[in-house]
């Protein structure tokens, strides 16, 4: 299934938010969402999650998102906060089993339940803090968490904001290779991403973004210029190409 959008808007009583924004995310791809701090990207992800309201539309598939109930929502888009919340002292193999309450409340206790937990700390390298409790983690580590319960969760649909602020860049390169993997299996990925060169080398398409709104999206090498990047951060990019051709940008 495909997530479509149409026209839609979110607003702040005091100003900010996304306004008409359009586009569609196929199944089995990865589409990025890049541009300034302010420009609407985590308004966006939070809108279509459910999370805060909107005008418009967003469709999955069949589904008007806007209409599905909290359970059939968390059954249907996993969405990985910047910055995780975990207050709590529950272990990171409890967090990850609590990925299946959208199935039922006794989900998170059955054996195919810890089998999925273990696959997605396997994933996300957090075999070896699985006793350990959330409240212990750093902030990287934590980030590597929350993306390895929306896996559990195992929904069609994942929004990820800025999955890899906190990571290193091993981390943060094999998020991103196991994102096109998941996509490969025929969910659909919307995720936000600082890093140029992420977004490039990984998505199947780009959306920029500045002012809440979509000013250009497409294939990464057709749409991610010079000019695109001077527009967006206010400072010059310069291309180079890799030895096995790839473009990567980078500043002085």
């Amino acid at each position: 299934m495909n997530l479509v959008l149409e026209n839609l808007s979110s607003l702040y009583p005091d100003g900010g938010g996304v306004t008409d924004v359009s586009g569609t995310v196929q199944e089995g791809s990865v589409t990025a969402i890049i541009g300034p701090n302010g420009s609407g990207k985590s308004t966006l992800l939070r809108a279509i999650a459910g999370l805060m309201g909107f005008s418009g539309s967003a469709w999955f598939g069949n589904l008007d998102l806007s209409r599905l109930t909290r359970p059939a929502m968390a059954r249907t888009v996993a969405f990985v906060d910047q910055t995780p919340q975990m207050a709590y002292p529950f272990s990171v193999s409890e967090v990850l089993r609590m990925g299946r309450l959208p199935y039922g409340r006794n989900e998170p206790y059955g054996p195919d339940s810890m089998d999925r937990a273990y696959d997605a700390a396997t994933a996300m390298d957090l075999l070896e803090l699985m006793d350990r409790p959330v409240t212990k983690l750093s902030g990287g580590e934590r980030q590597r968490v929350a993306v390895a319960r929306a896996l559990v969760q195992d929904c069609p649909l994942m929004l990820l904001d800025e999955p890899s602020s906190a990571l290193d860049p091993g981390h943060g390169a094999g998020l991103f290779r196991l994102l096109r993997g998941v996509a490969g299996s025929g969910r659909a990925i919307l995720v936000t991403v600082h890093d140029v060169n992420l977004a490039v080398a990984f998505a199947d398409r780009i959306w920029a973004m500045r002012g809440g709104r979509i000013v250009v999206q497409g294939v990464p090498d057709r749409v991610v210029d010079e000019g695109l990047l001077l527009d967006l951060y206010g400072m010059a990019f310069y291309r180079y190409t890799d030895e096995i051709g790839g473009s990567r940008w980078f500043f002085r």
